[in-house]
């Protein structure tokens, strides 16, 4: 069966959805029914410049959440070579079509991003992750699904830990309280 191709939506209401109401790749691709990669590269053939670092999270935080966000963020940014590298590779399929691995996680393709398999692939829930901070993640670095579906990529259900030690302290701490609940 043949994908439909949806048609790129003008730069006044991509820019709309993006900086006036506030949404995320992610959600303008779930409005369009196109994976977050495509409106990446609508951007991109539209020169819509992305939001500045500071702006890119639409919540209002508090100082101990910013200062641990900045602590998360020590790692290096995106550079503008990268993001072209990226918005020009093709496959057969096209840069940031999905598949989803035998474990259940999803994958995207971008060949020319600097953490992508020998075959070209990153992530789902990584590159979701890297888009909302603006930046590449370390390779140390681990993000989590908050309930546990590799394939609800989220933001609102990723969570990043600087290691794969903290993730497991998270998951031991869980583990506890869930224990607690049954003998209470």
């Amino acid at each position: 069966m043949a994908k439909k191709k949806m048609c790129m939506p003008s730069k006044e209401t991509l820019e709309s959805f993006y900086f006036g109401s506030r949404l995320s790749y992610s959600e303008i691709g779930n409005l369009f029914g196109v994976t977050p990669a495509s409106v990446f590269l609508w951007f991109k053939k539209l020169s819509i410049k992305p939001r500045k670092c500071g702006n890119c999270l639409c919540r209002p935080q508090s100082e101990a959440a910013r200062e641990k966000l900045r602590n998360a963020n020590l790692g290096k940014i995106m550079s503008d070579e990268s993001c072209k590298k990226i918005s020009e590779s093709r496959k057969i399929h096209g840069i940031g079509h999905k598949k989803v691995r035998s474990d259940g996680y999803i994958s995207l393709f971008f060949p020319e991003h600097p953490n992508s398999t020998r075959d070209g692939y990153i992530m789902e829930h990584r590159f979701v992750m890297e888009k909302h901070l603006c930046r590449e993640l370390k390779s140390e670095e681990v993000v989590h699904h908050i309930n546990h579906d590799r394939k609800d990529n989220r933001i609102e259900n990723l969570m990043l830990f600087p290691s794969e030690s903290e993730h497991a302290k998270y998951h031991a701490k869980e583990k506890n309280k869930h224990a607690e609940h049954l003998c209470a």
